[in-house]
């Protein structure tokens, strides 16, 4: 995953922290001691707010390789507490523990469509929440 990705407060997907390339034949990541945390932008523990801890995998980096990478689905978060530090702590079995870091922004976009009809001469505008 990059070192930074933009999302809505509202969807809810996919990122991971890669070892593509870093590690060594026979080495793995131990699942179930590496760790991700959140922290919104005052420093705040928001793991449980933004991460579903529940869906913590192991995962392949499309560019090659198998289990090379560790996975977590980002939920919610708001525009005002963005931008939030994803910090993964991925531990191998040859106990080597790599920390990659991602900054997640939360951008609400909201758009105006304005409609002019001619025959009342009335204006109507919607706004959308895509």
């Amino acid at each position: 995953m990059g070192s930074r990705f933009v999302k809505q407060s509202s969807e809810i997907f996919p990122i991971w922290g890669s070892l593509y390339k870093v590690l060594s034949t026979g080495e793995t990541i131990t699942l179930a001691t590496s760790t991700v945390t959140a922290r919104d932008k005052g420093n705040r523990d928001v793991t449980g707010t933004v991460l579903s801890a529940g869906s913590k995998t192991l995962a392949s980096d499309p560019r090659g390789g198998t289990n090379n990478a560790l996975q977590i689905d980002v939920k919610a978060g708001s525009e005002a507490l963005s931008p939030y530090t994803i910090t993964f702590k991925i531990i191998t079995s040859a106990l080597r523990l790599y920390e990659i870091d991602a900054k997640m922004v939360v951008k609400d976009d909201t758009f105006v469509v304005s409609t002019t009809t001619t025959s009342t001469s009335s204006t109507t505008t919607t706004t959308t929440s895509p």
